[in-house]
């Protein structure tokens, strides 16, 4: 656990929302990037998490210098025979 508890410790998660009436204005990239960098310059490990169809989110990681490093996919079953 203690191993755990120390790499969460090296690692920061980014999280942000840009107002409706402000997107499209490169607000969230320019914020993105910095964050990025200084937790970079902090020494600890940045990362960015979104949903497979925000695709705009996925623009957002891509342009700030985000790489994807891995993909999650949830799914449940069909229900018989059409019904809910």
């Amino acid at each position: 656990k203690r191993q755990n508890e120390e790499e969460h410790a090296r690692r920061r998660a980014l999280a942000y929302d840009v107002l409706p009436e402000a997107r499209g204005r490169g607000i969230a990239k320019t914020l993105v990037s910095a964050l990025k960098n200084e937790i970079l310059r902090r020494g600890i490990l940045p990362f960015y998490g979104t949903s497979f169809s925000h695709l705009a989110s996925q623009r957002t990681a891509l342009a700030a210098g985000f790489l994807p490093a891995w993909v999650e996919l949830a799914t449940s079953p069909l229900p018989e025979n059409g019904q809910d």
